[in-house]
C-alpha cells in the first residue's frame, strides 16, 4: 500500500509540475478529487487533513479517522505468525488481534500527549485483557520519541512492515490501533486514538461476533 502511495504521488507531482498546478487533492484511498470535494465537511468530526510538500507541489489528503476493510487470510496468517514469533505468545486461528501502532516521532508527539496515552493505555489494556479470544500487541515502526509512553509496554518491531504497508502507508499523527477479526475484517484508527470514545464499544461488538460464531 505504501509503495502504491509513493508511486501515485510521484506520478502526480511529475504530471502536475508540467501543468503548473501547485495543489493536489486526494481522498482517503489516494484518488484525485476536486478542491470542492476536499473542502466538504465530514460526517465524523474527528476526520482530518494531511498535507505533504514536494519541491513544486503540495499534496493534500482527506483522512478518515476510522477505516474499515478486509485483508486476505494469508496476510492475516503472516501477521499472526510474525507477532507470535517476536512476542512468544501463541495466537490461535480463532483469535482476533488488537494492535497499537507507533509510527515514530512527530511534531505533535508532546509530553502532554504521552501522559494522556499512558492513562488511556492502562485503562484499555486491562479491559481488553479481560476480553476472550482477543490478543493485544504494541508495535512500532521507529523508536524515535517513544520514551514516555509507558515503561510496562512491550513494544515489538514492525521489521517486515506488515502493519505499516497494509494499514499505515503514510505517517498518520500518533499512529493508532487496528482491530483485526479472525475472518480478516478490520477497523483501523488513524491518529490520536487515545481520544477515541468508541474503542470499548468496538471491542464489545467484536466479542459478540466471536461469541455468535461459536453457536
Amino acid at each position: 500500500m505504501r509503495k502504491i502511495f509513493i508511486s501515485i504521488v510521484f506520478v502526480l507531482v511529475f504530471t502536475f509540475s508540467f501543468s503548473q498546478e501547485k495543489e493536489i487533492y486526494l481522498d482517503d484511498d489516494f484518488r484525485i478529487i476536486s478542491k470542492e470535494e476536499f473542502d466538504k465537511a465530514s460526517g465524523n468530526p474527528f476526520d482530518y487533513n494531511l498535507r505533504f510538500e514536494s519541491d513544486t507541489t503540495f499534496v493534500n489528503i482527506k483522512v478518515k479517522r476510522e477505516k474499515e476493510g478486509q485483508i486476505p487470510l494469508s496476510l492475516l496468517e503472516s501477521i499472526k505468525t510474525y507477532l507470535s514469533e517476536i512476542s512468544g505468545q501463541e495466537i490461535t486461528s480463532e483469535e482476533a488481534l488488537f494492535i497499537n501502532y507507533y509510527p515514530g516521532d512527530g511534531p505533535s508527539n508532546t509530553d502532554g500527549y504521552k501522559a494522556n496515552f499512558r492513562d488511556q493505555y492502562r485503562y484499555f489494556y486491562k479491559k481488553i485483557e479481560k476480553a476472550e479470544n482477543i490478543k493485544q500487541f504494541s508495535v512500532y515502526r521507529s523508536l524515535d520519541g517513544i520514551r514516555g509512553y509507558g515503561k510496562k509496554i512491550q513494544w515489538l518491531p514492525d521489521e517486515k512492515n506488515l502493519i505499516k504497508d497494509n494499514f499505515y502507508p503514510i505517517h498518520y499523527p500518533h499512529g493508532g490501533y487496528i482491530i483485526i477479526n479472525s475472518d480478516g475484517t478490520y477497523l483501523a484508527q488513524r491518529g490520536e486514538y487515545c481520544y477515541s470514545t468508541s474503542l470499548m464499544v468496538q471491542i464489545e461488538n467484536l466479542e459478540k461476533e466471536i461469541e455468535n460464531r461459536k453457536e
